[in-house]
């Protein structure tokens, strides 16, 4: 039972990681305080949801999902660059339209994947949730990897320049606007990609799934960063990742110990608090230097 228990909670933790990833990638490296996530997430569940009850075709699911959040990424950054709507408030309205889209998409606010093809395995035995864990590990991996290795190339370099200060990148003739467009695309259509990922290992979608994923990414990224204190772009992303395990791992404790679900944002909220209580004092001993990326959000 309490190996059970900490193989879900480690599942979960490392599925939800692709999401901090993609969150620690817009607000750290970019320096874009984007909370289009929590729309391009469920409507790359929705798109995802409707290919598979259609098609079959998980990996058809995979590429449109990742297709549809690359592209509200971009319409985010359009509103920004473009319309010049405050970074914050381009988000909050991509966010708000996802939801009726996904509306649109499902035609319906809950959708069953069961009985469907899937990533996962969905019978409850140890073996299967031992096979479940490997996917994630495997599925997460690879996204790492390869946005550890953009993040090292010509493009990637520009991008972390623009986070670490918008003045110094005008300076030095950086295209902004083409970086926007191009950071946020690749962050939501990772997102998009994990909607579609998460929703079969759940065996459906619904339309409040995305609610305050960002806040959750958030929570999970200041727990990381306080405990790997990343110096260094690999040490960075590395803390998205230990965060979100960090935090589902408690969150699961503590539905075990009897909280229950409806305080869950409560109990995120004073994680969220508590690590950022023990980080500033840490910051105020002298004992964390100045971490790499964008510490003003």
């Amino acid at each position: 039972m309490i190996a059970s228990i900490i193989i879900f909670a480690l599942t979960i933790g490392i599925i939800y990681s692709i999401i901090s990833l993609s969150v620690i990638f817009s607000f750290r490296v970019l320096g874009f305080p984007d909370l289009t996530p929590d729309g391009s997430f469920i409507v790359g569940a929705s798109i995802g949801g409707i290919i598979i009850h259609t098609s079959n075709s998980i990996v058809l699911a995979l590429i449109i999902s990742f297709i549809i959040g690359f592209a509200f990424g971009l319409l985010t950054a359009f509103l920004h660059n473009r319309l010049k709507i405050s970074k914050l408030l381009s988000g909050i309205l991509t966010m708000t339209l996802l939801y009726s889209v996904s509306l649109r998409i499902m035609g319906t606010s809950n959708l069953s994947l069961m009985d469907y093809p899937s990533l996962w395995i969905s019978n409850y035995s140890l073996n299967s949730q031992y096979y479940n864990l490997l996917i994630s590990i495997i599925i997460s991996s690879i996204i790492f990897f390869l946005l550890f290795v953009f993040l090292k190339s010509n493009l990637g370099l520009r991008l972390r320049a623009l986070g670490d200060s918008e003045e110094t990148a005008k300076n030095i003739n950086l295209n902004i606007k083409q970086l926007n467009y191009v950071g946020l695309a690749i962050s939501n259509g990772i997102v998009g990609l994990a909607g579609c990922i998460i929703s079969q290992y759940q065996g459906f979608v619904d339309i409040t799934m995305g609610s305050g994923l960002v806040i959750i990414c958030l929570a999970s990224i200041i727990i990381g960063e306080t405990i790997v204190k990343p110096q260094n772009i690999f040490q960075l992303l590395i803390s998205a990742l230990i965060g979100m395990i960090i935090y589902q791992v408690i969150i699961t404790i503590t539905l075990q110990l009897g909280l229950p679900t409806t305080d869950m944002k409560i109990a995120t909220v004073v994680i969220t608090i508590i690590f950022i209580f023990i980080e500033k004092i840490k910051m105020d001993s002298g004992k964390i230097n100045r971490q790499i990326g964008n510490r003003n959000i």
